[in-house]
């Protein structure tokens, strides 16, 4: 090992690991922090579905998702393409932003920091 002046400080956080103890790692970071996950998740995918149910009515999710089981499937009516393909992109935007915030979020509890929504 190099015990020169010289070397930087280890980096914060718990170094190298196995993939068990990654994965109790992981399931231990978002217990401790689970509120907080949920309200960064909600706080995009809430106003996303509002909007989508504002813009396209109480039928939105039949729309999305298709008729239940056992029912016919409608097809999407070509007056609506266009605005639900925006909308899609918007709500693929919105879960990259999610992700993003939530792997911040994980990052900062790993270095030992306190999570915040904000």
């Amino acid at each position: 090992m190099n015990d020169s002046p010289f070397t930087p400080p280890p980096a914060p956080g718990p170094g190298p690991r196995g993939p068990g103890s990654i994965i109790s790692r992981t399931f231990a970071l978002y217990g401790h922090n689970l509120l907080h996950m949920v309200v960064i998740s909600a706080t995009v995918t809430i106003p996303l579905i509002a909007a989508g149910l504002a813009a396209f009515g109480p039928g939105f999710m039949d729309i999305i998702l298709g008729s239940p089981v056992g029912e016919d499937l409608h097809p999407l009516p070509a007056s609506l393409l266009w605005p639900v393909a925006a909308y899609a992109a918007l709500y693929v935007l919105g879960i990259v932003a999610v992700t993003a915030a939530i792997a911040q979020a994980a990052a900062t509890a790993l270095t030992g920091q306190p999570v915040s929504i904000g």
